[in-house]
């Protein structure tokens, strides 16, 4: 999942964490110089309700402009976590 907008220096990562743990999701978050990208693996209608919550529950002044997501196969992490930010070519 990546979410474009105002989601960097406003406690996006953190609500990000909360919410996925909260539903039981794993994976992880973290800040890339376009945005924000995240990895989450759990049942369908849990990634579903994170995904709509995301969007309805993001903490002001958080935007999220756009969100894309792709299914892939899950890698069975385990847990969630925040990890340290990444620097991406092109962005």
């Amino acid at each position: 999942m990546e979410a474009r907008g105002l989601v960097q220096g406003v406690g996006f990562r953190p609500f990000v964490y909360r919410l996925a743990c909260e539903l039981g999701l794993a994976g992880e978050v973290r800040n890339h110089s376009g945005g924000v990208s995240m990895v989450v693996e759990g049942e369908p209608r849990l990634l579903d309700c994170f995904e709509q919550r995301l969007r309805a529950e993001l903490p002001p002044p958080g935007r999220i402009e756009t969100l894309a997501s792709e299914c892939l196969p899950p890698a069975g992490r385990d847990g969630f976590a925040i990890v340290a930010s990444e620097a991406r070519q092109g962005a």
